[in-house]
Order: C-alpha cells, then sequence, then structure tokens
C-alpha cells in the first residue's frame, strides 16, 4: 500500500509533471491540489493490490504468493472498514461546521449546538461512542465568531475525490482503464491540478 500510495502516486505524479511541458502553475505545490494528489495517490494504493493480483511472477519474486490470496481478501475486507470510517469522519465535520453557534461565549449556547449535532452524527454512526468521543475530541475548535477550525474543516478536501469523477467520464464513453491504462495513466499523473482541472483535463485528453 505504501509503495502504490508513495512510489505509484506521488512520485510517479512528481516526476512526471516536472519533466512535462506544463506551464508553471501546474507543476507547482499548493493548497489547491492537495486534493487532487491524494486523490490519486489513493487510487494507485488500492490499484497496486489489482496488479499484483494479476501478476503471479511478481507474487513469486515478493514471495508471497503462497499467501496472496489471503492477503488479497484482508485488503478489501478493510478497505470497507476505511471507506466508512472515512465518510463518517467527513460527515461529522459536515455536521460541526454546519452553522455558526449562536453564541460562542455562552456555555448554554454551546452545550445546545453540540447535542444537536451529536443527534445528527449519531443517526450514521454504528458506534453509539463515536458522536460523543467526536464532539469531545473537537469541541474546542472553534473561533470567537463560532467557526470550525479551517484545520479541521481543511480535511473534506479529500471528498473532492476527482479521480473516481474522472473514471465515470471515462466508463460513460465506454473507456476502460485496462484497455487504456498506459494513456490513462499518462494524463493522471501529469501535472498538479485542482479537482476540477483535473476532470476537465482528462475530458479534454478523451474528447
Amino acid at each position: 500500500r505504501l509503495y502504490g500510495h508513495e512510489g505509484m502516486g506521488h512520485a510517479l505524479n512528481e516526476i512526471l509533471t516536472q519533466n512535462g511541458e506544463l506551464p508553471y502553475f501546474l507543476k507547482s505545490n499548493s493548497a489547491m491540489n492537495t486534493a487532487t494528489a491524494e486523490s490519486v495517490a489513493q487510487f494507485y494504493e488500492n490499484r497496486i493490490f489489482e496488479d499484483l493480483k494479476e501478476s503471479p511472477e511478481t507474487q513469486k519474486e515478493l514471495d508471497i504468493h503462497h499467501r496472496f490470496a489471503e492477503i488479497y481478501q484482508e485488503v478489501q475486507d478493510t478497505r470497507l472498514v476505511e471507506d466508512y470510517q472515512k465518510k463518517l469522519s467527513q460527515y461529522a465535520i459536515t455536521v460541526m461546521a454546519g452553522e455558526k453557534i449562536s453564541d460562542p461565549y455562552d456555555p448554554q449556547a454551546i452545550a445546545l449546538a453540540m447535542e444537536a449535532r451529536k443527534s445528527k452524527i449519531a443517526e450514521v454512526t454504528l458506534d453509539p461512542r463515536y458522536p460523543n468521543n467526536f464532539i469531545e475530541q473537537n469541541r474546542g475548535n472553534f473561533d470567537l465568531q463560532g467557526n470550525l477550525s479551517p484545520n479541521l474543516v481543511g480535511e473534506l478536501r479529500y471528498c473532492a475525490q476527482p479521480v473516481q469523477r474522472a473514471l465515470d467520464v471515462l466508463t460513460s464513453q465506454d473507456i476502460s482503464y485496462e484497455d487504456q491504462r498506459s494513456k490513462i495513466d499518462s494524463v493522471f499523473l501529469t501535472g498538479l491540478w485542482t479537482p476540477e482541472g483535473f476532470l476537465d483535463n482528462v475530458k479534454l485528453a478523451f474528447k
């Protein structure tokens, strides 16, 4: 997973981008393209297991062929739990940031706001302890105007999912990753894009 994320994702993205004929603003890291860079890396983090599944020779070279089926199944099972946990956390942040606290100086107003947020989070969690734990951990992450801290809200950048949106566009055009992997990899890994810019670039590349 680490090799897929850091090697196939971030490192290749950086190398192909810096060696490509792109304007400076598409070669420069910034907060604007973090969501896309992570989406690309997460895609290849998952993709590496599909590649290993299709390559018994590589499994043997890595000396994991005798237990790869077990490893692969564990990854699939774990991914379901991780996806749920990520979405739950993102939803909880959205609930926390959804509206200002009416009076950040009033303990009663804060308590009422936190209880309302707990109720909303409790509607979608499997663990009854999660809403209270999440609220208590982040109760102090509001500024004097009642806004949730930028650091916590910043985690919502991972909701953008530009790679999955691009794959959905390609699928709607009957273009499969397996059939055109070389070109798709090149387009995905070249450039440091905003999420919308990434999606537009993919659409133009396969127009």
